[in-house]
């Protein structure tokens, strides 16, 4: 028993000194706005303000294989002061996964990573200067993605990632009374922009 527990210690030790961490994330950040004229009056229509922040780590197991994962947030806001309207919604999101890599030249590889997806958060909407909540949206996925690392040094590397391939659930709860829930399901491969992400890894 004793062997054994000292077997282990020296194996755990033995990748913690190997086994190379790389840390990094994206960021995200837009502001769309409107306006509109009738007649010669000009009218400002509704601002919307996107920012998206997830931080990751991701430990090499092996010189082509990983675990890793994203932690973080995405924020959405809503604004129209023509009719005094105001909406936010904050999302928790965390996202572990493992990756393969299939090195494609000297500076470029390919990778495969299969991972878990989920996120939820209540939008919060501010009428007249009222505020309650009002949906409450959790998201659900479990699949796998594509993606390339180009590595611009030795310890700097960007991530693109492209496409999925999996299952994802959402749901919208309206909080209200009596309840109602829409639920959604999706099986397949999909390929937008929604699933085009860009990153950054700097290995320690």
């Amino acid at each position: 028993m004793k062997k054994t527990i000292l077997l282990i210690i020296t194996m755990v030790a033995f990748i913690g000194v190997n086994a190379q961490i790389n840390i990094g994330g994206s960021v995200g950040f837009s502001v769309s706005n409107s306006e509109s004229t009738t007649d010669g009056t000009s009218v400002d229509g509704p601002t919307n303000t996107s920012i998206t922040l997830l931080p990751e780590v991701e430990y090499m197991l092996a010189e082509n294989l990983s675990i890793g994962g994203q932690i973080g947030f995405s924020f959405n806001k809503t604004k129209d002061d023509a009719n005094d309207f105001e909406s936010s919604l904050f999302m928790f999101e965390i996202a572990p996964y493992g990756r393969m890599y299939f090195p494609l030249g000297e500076n470029i590889e390919l990778f495969g990573e299969g991972g878990i997806g989920f996120a939820r958060g209540t939008e919060k909407i501010t009428i007249d200067g009222t505020s309650n909540d009002g949906n409450t949206y959790t998201d659900f996925s479990l699949g796998v993605a594509p993606g390339l690392r180009y590595a611009i040094s030795e310890k700097l590397k960007l991530e693109l990632r492209a496409g999925y391939l999996g299952y994802m659930f959402s749901s919208i709860n309206d909080n209200g009374d009596p309840e109602t829930v829409q639920k959604y399901n999706d099986f397949g491969l999909n390929i937008n922009l929604s699933t085009v992400a860009f990153g950054i890894k700097y290995s320690l």
